[in-house]
């Protein structure tokens, strides 16, 4: 009677382990996503203003007619000479590499211990005003060393100047061709005048012959041009 009791409750459970074996492969709907991902990469920066210039400086020239001949180190100017510079930025090549928008802040210094140089800028005139005299019938603002002829009418000293060129040449460039991707210019013209008014506008005689009969290593001009990119935007963390 054991046997067939025994016998009985191991035949139970093996029925219950099958049974519980074939429900576990009975279908059901199933549906799975694709893996779905988010990535990003840092932008690119790429810009090396000491490696690759933006701008180059080239406010005198090697020679002048009637002056001795100078160097591309040191150039030599003298009453009757003249010439001008255009301040630009090479976004094209020096500045392309970058992902992101930036500003590009410009800073100039003209050291000008000579004194006797008149500066102008041509601003946004259409008019032509590459000399003096067509300068001067524009009205230009016209720009000197303090201690000779600042004061006089239409006049300003060199500071002012450094001050009017960083501000035209500062601004913002976006590398997707958005608001603000256009490069200012300017122009920067200088005279040394070989003749000269009673308005002292334009130097003095005098002060020509002081120059030249001075220690010419310290009689000299000098313009300092710095160029800072910088990423725009804001801490969008903080």
């Amino acid at each position: 009677m054991k046997k067939k009791l025994l016998g009985l409750g191991a035949l139970l459970l093996a029925v219950t382990i099958t049974s519980y074996s074939v429900s576990g492969t009975y279908a059901k709907y199933t549906s799975s996503s694709d893996a779905l991902t988010d990535k990003a990469r840092v932008a690119k920066w790429g810009i090396d203003l000491k490696a690759n210039k933006p701008f180059t400086v080239k406010l005198f020239e090697e020679s002048y007619t009637d002056v001795k001949s100078g160097s591309s180190d040191l150039k030599i100017i003298a009453p009757g000479t003249n010439g001008s510079y255009t301040f630009t930025i090479d976004t094209a090549n020096a500045l392309k590499a970058t992902e992101v928008a930036y500003n590009v802040t410009t800073t100039v210094n003209i050291d000008d211990q000579i004194g006797q140089i008149v500066y102008w800028l041509k601003g946004d005139t259409e008019e032509d005003v590459s000399t003096f005299a067509k300068a001067k019938a524009q009205n230009v603002t016209f720009y000197m060393k303090e201690a000779d002829g600042v004061g006089d009418t239409g006049v300003k000293a060199i500071s002012e100047l450094n001050t009017a060129i960083g501000e035209k040449m500062t601004f913002t460039y976006n590398e997707d061709g958005g608001a603000g991707t256009s490069v200012p210019t300017e122009t920067l013209y200088w005279a040394w005048l070989y003749d000269h008014d009673s308005s002292k506008e334009t130097g003095s005689d005098d002060n020509d012959n002081n120059a030249g009969n001075g220690t010419v290593d310290s009689e000299t001009v000098t313009m300092t041009v710095n160029v800072t990119a910088t990423q725009k935007g804001d801490d969008a963390a903080a």
